[in-house]
């Protein structure tokens, strides 16, 4: 055992200086103490720092060392675990691990990479002795390879980006799944896996995050909040523009954007702007109500309120949502009650201003009653005057005719005759004088 390491998975004799079992890959370095992270070599018993024992050891979820490829009996089992996006296994004997009966986990597949090429994959399931040398069939069983196992379905990748901004500086943020694949292993390996064992899917995350701000910071900086919220065919608009981008991006690292599975904005971020919003929205309702209440004051439902009581009764209903506050209520009674008594006031003036008018209207009435009496007797006075004159003028006409026809016979008659018609004795002596 001096200067060498036996792999706790398979047994095999590794140099002491070796990462990863000859054998079977099984990692031989790197793990790390589950109690207090403190490294362990592959011979302790127990954690040097905290002195846990070896029992209590698990490779760190967050490291980047190969998993162990199980082994259960003459079977090698390769596996994955379900954060991993992929784990990669050197193997020197490929010969004598492809000669062998491999089981691979449902759910995962394996990639083989050699020289720079991709030679194919083994999907899940149990390969009999030589059954997955025949599926690999050109690899140079005399170098190494190396195998990477992902998932045998898409993966989905869930994001949250943090950071954004709309046009006028409120903050915002993003979340959604991508569901991707790897298109191109070498590219793939090239890009995010060259000195790494391990790639989680929030690796894959924390690699595009950058990316994904940005695209998003593009789109959404050119919006304000109120054309954002709540606007169905803008979010699409932007979830398309960013699905469209994101594609490109990882094609360059070697994956395929399967597609945008879920796509929000982090309505988080627009809680303060949103309160904000409903508090502007509560106030302009209670206003309405308020509003509504002093105009109703002016139709006639009002006339049936007497009492405090059913004015409060009154607002109670036409604030059903309970929106007003007490002291609102407080004040929206006074100011209906001094309403209800200017109205009142009002109404009794309008009625004394009715009466009076009408008092006005009788007296006008009976003026003109009086006046056209008064009109009608001038005239019967005027017309009787009319007839009294028009029979003066008859009888002085009629006197004239007979005063005519008396001088006509007077002026036939002889001297002694006319003194004995007239009785009028200055005519009689008048007459007498004559006849001398």
């Amino acid at each position: 055992m001096f200067g060498k390491i036996k792999c706790k998975n398979c047994g095999a004799k590794n140099p002491k200086n070796a990462k990863f079992c000859k054998e079977c890959g099984s990692n031989l370095k790197g793990t790390i103490c589950s109690g207090c992270g403190a490294p362990i070599n592959p011979d302790d018993k127990f954690c040097p720092n905290c002195g846990s024992s070896i029992t209590q050891i698990e490779v760190e979820r967050k490291s980047k060392a190969t998993p162990i490829a199980k082994e259960t009996g003459k079977i090698k089992v390769w596996s994955r675990m379900p954060q991993d996006f992929a784990r990669r296994l050197e193997i020197k004997d490929i010969k004598g691990i492809l000669t062998k009966k491999i089981t691979i986990e449902s759910g995962t597949k394996a990639l083989f990479l050699q020289g720079g090429r991709f030679f194919g994959e083994l999907p899940p399931g149990t390969y009999t002795v030589g059954g997955a040398l025949k599926a690999i069939k050109d690899l140079n069983l005399s170098e190494k390879a190396t195998v990477i196992l992902v998932d045998d379905s898409d993966t989905e990748l869930n994001f949250s980006i943090s950071g954004l901004r709309t046009s006028e500086e409120f903050p915002a943020g993003a979340i959604g799944t991508l569901v991707i694949s790897i298109e191109n292993p070498i590219m793939f390996f090239n890009n995010l896996m060259k000195g790494r064992d391990l790639v989680k899917t929030t690796d894959i995350e924390d690699i595009l995050r950058n990316e994904m701000k940005n695209i998003l910071q593009s789109k959404i900086k050119q919006h304000s909040f109120d054309d954002l919220y709540g606007n169905l065919e803008l979010k699409q608009e932007i979830a398309q523009d960013f699905e469209h981008l994101m594609n490109t991006t990882l094609s360059r690292l070697g994956l395929r954007l399967i597609h945008l599975k879920y796509f929000d904005y982090e309505e988080s971020y627009w809680k303060d702007v949103l309160e904000k919003r409903r508090e502007e929205s509560i106030e302009k309702q209670r206003a309405k109500i308020m509003q509504s209440a002093r105009e109703r004051i002016l139709g006639d439902k009002i006339h049936a309120l007497k009492t405090e009581a059913e004015i409060a009764k009154y607002i109670d209903e036409i604030d059903k949502n309970k929106l007003l506050r007490s002291y609102e209520k407080d004040e929206l009674i006074i100011d209906l009650k001094a309403k209800l008594e200017e109205k009142e006031l009002l109404r009794k003036q309008k009625a004394e201003v009715l009466e009076k008018e009408h008092e006005l209207e009788l007296k006008r009435k009976e003026e003109e009653y009086l006046l056209e009496k008064e009109r009608k007797e001038d005239e019967l006075d005027r017309k009787e005057l009319e007839m009294g004159l028009d029979a003066l003028r008859d009888l002085k006409a009629i006197k004239r005719e007979h005063e005519i026809e008396m001088l006509d016979a007077r002026s036939k008659a002889t001297v002694e005759a006319l003194i004995a018609s007239t009785s009028d004795r200055e005519t009689k002596a008048h007459l007498a004088e004559l006849k001398k």
